[in-house]
């Protein structure tokens, strides 16, 4: 699989040696994917996700894996808190009320073939962490 690198300036280290074992499904809630890459990619907005997949199935990169991204806010699973520090963030450009289905293949694709670590716990942001996940996810 190729990815699009489109790095992000919000991240950070991950906390207390913590590494990936959760991976968080977020869809953006925005028209296009180009708005979509503006608000993770802008450091003012603090925000961002490991990886964008667009409706094409097209993967930005925008976060190493060894780092922190800023998707989860102040989420926890499995009553541990920092879910960020715990996780990969991908966010499936999607306004949140059409069907995912370009976007699918590549979704399942984008961490698992070259992650930093393996047995992740898969779940939708709205099912632990902070909620919003849409009618359509």
């Amino acid at each position: 699989m190729s990815f699009i690198d489109r790095p992000s300036p919000n991240f950070g280290p991950r906390r207390g040696g913590a590494s990936p074992s959760l991976i968080v499904l977020h869809y953006t809630g925005m028209d296009c994917t180009e708005a979509a890459l503006h608000r993770l990619c802008t450091e003012e907005f603090e925000v961002s996700a490991h990886y964008l997949v667009d409706e094409a199935g097209r993967v930005f990169r925008l976060v190493d894996e060894r780092m922190r991204a800023w998707h989860a806010g102040n989420g926890e699973w499995g009553g541990r808190p920092d879910v960020n520090s715990r996780s990969l963030g991908i966010e499936i450009a999607n306004p949140g009320d059409r069907p995912y289905a370009g976007a699918a293949p590549a979704v399942g694709h984008a961490p698992l073939a070259h992650s930093t670590a393996g047995g992740f716990r898969a779940f939708g942001h709205g099912t632990g962490a902070q909620v919003r996940s849409g009618p359509a996810f």
